[in-house]
């Protein structure tokens, strides 16, 4: 299924991205050498990311957004505030 669109970014890509090591949305989007475009997608990539890392076995809470404190579609913009730099200092949400 396609997480982002944008992106084009598929549930098998955020598995694949937790089978290497990854634990947080913006190492899934730098995995596949892209970064959040409009947004709209960041709720599903952490929902999707929770189940893969659940999956596997893996803890990493301190790293993913606890999904029942994520805002409301109308209200996306606060979600994003997260944000950090990449290695080519370009600003990733997380």
């Amino acid at each position: 299924m396609i997480i982002c669109s944008c992106n084009s970014l598929s549930d098998k890509d955020v598995v694949s991205a937790v089978q290497g090591g990854v634990c947080r949305v913006s190492q899934v989007y730098a995995s596949r050498q892209c970064r959040v475009q409009c947004g709209q997608c960041v709720r599903n990539m952490a929902c999707r990311l929770k189940e893969a890392l659940e999956v596997r076995g893996k803890t990493c809470a301190e790293d993913i957004v606890a999904i029942t404190d994520l805002p409301s579609r109308a209200n996306a913009k606060p979600m994003l505030i997260d944000m950090e730099k990449d290695g080519a200092g370009a600003t990733v949400g997380v």
